[in-house]
């Protein structure tokens, strides 16, 4: 396994979407991401040098204003977020009793075949 060790921005930074964007510079090389004094990612070692200096060219382009950046949410925020989704959910599940599959939404119907799992919190909210 070869280690890269990326130095902090100032800004948080969203461990899947950096994930995505290493994935498609290095495919199936990032074994994965950890947060220590350094953010380390953790390569296979048939890791090209090339592909090691995309990556790191990546990180280090990468500003507040970035999709990893801007993505970011704390562990609270998502819990949060989860909590929402899952009262949404219930509550649209409650007011499908009284519908026909005619009338239902494209969400609704993924609600009741059971497809919770393939429902945004965004759908939900839309």
């Amino acid at each position: 396994m070869k280690n890269i060790d990326l130095q902090w921005k100032e800004f948080n930074i969203s461990a899947s979407k950096l994930k995505e964007q290493v994935d498609i510079l290095a495919p199936d090389k990032c074994l994965g991401i950890s947060a220590n004094s350094t953010l380390q990612l953790h390569m296979s070692e048939d890791m090209t040098q090339e592909e090691q200096e995309a990556i790191i060219a990546h990180y280090e382009a990468i500003t507040a204003e970035s999709v990893e950046a801007s993505s970011y949410k704390s562990r609270e925020v998502e819990a949060e977020e989860q909590t929402l989704k899952e009262s949404l959910i219930k509550a649209a599940k409650l007011a499908m009793v009284s519908k026909t599959w005619a009338t239902m939404t494209v969400v609704e119907k993924k609600l009741a075949i059971g497809l919770d799992s393939e429902v945004s919190l965004e759908d939900l909210q839309g």
